[in-house]
């Protein structure tokens, strides 16, 4: 996909892209990839970071606000059926 520039962070791409296909938005799509290229690795590692914290912190798990965020950045996200406040529970 041409959005990786380095080898060290191969990681955080994967789990990003991965995401990305779970919430139905097109990672190779041009709007993607340029959502990408911006975020860089060090977006994406404050975006992992954000998304292990809350979901480690709250009582009830992960909260959609915080992946609402991100995905949000993505032309073809549909969005979250109204309602949705957690997508991760904590058992």
């Amino acid at each position: 996909m041409d959005v990786q520039q380095d080898g060290s962070s191969c990681g955080f791409w994967a789990s990003t892209i991965a995401l990305l296909i779970v919430f139905k938005i097109e990672p190779s799509s041009d709007d993607s990839k340029e959502v990408l290229r911006k975020l860089g690795a060090n977006g994406l590692k404050t975006l992992w970071r954000a998304i292990m914290e809350n979901y480690l912190s709250d009582s009830v798990g992960l909260q959609a606000s915080v992946l609402h965020d991100f995905l949000c950045k993505f032309p073809d996200w549909e969005g979250f059926p109204d309602g949705i406040e957690c997508v991760g529970l904590l058992n």
